[in-house]
């Protein structure tokens, strides 16, 4: 169900095209130290600079299609989901 709405949301204009693939969680492993979340899968997603960043957020949320459609599929097939954002360290 996932893999599908991120397959549709590669043909929205802001989608950022280097990502990994669905992972897997490994909550039974002891380099797993967060007790706060139950998630099971993630996935990351780089872009190039903040700037593309923020850009592709500014679009998503101005609520234009194909975007729109598109993120509301995808969040509908979704659950519990949480955003981290983190910087490169040169």
């Amino acid at each position: 169900m996932l893999t599908q709405a991120i397959t549709s949301m590669k043909k929205d204009p802001t989608y950022n095209q280097d990502h990994s693939p669905i992972g897997l969680r490994q909550s039974d492993s002891i380099l797993d130290t967060d007790e706060e979340r139950e998630q099971k899968y993630f996935m990351l997603m780089h872009f190039r600079d903040r700037e593309q960043s923020d850009n592709a957020v500014a679009y998503i949320k101005s609520q234009e299609e194909p975007g729109k459609s598109l993120h509301l599929k995808a969040y509908s097939q979704t659950q519990n989901l949480i955003f981290i954002s983190w910087e490169d360290i040169d």
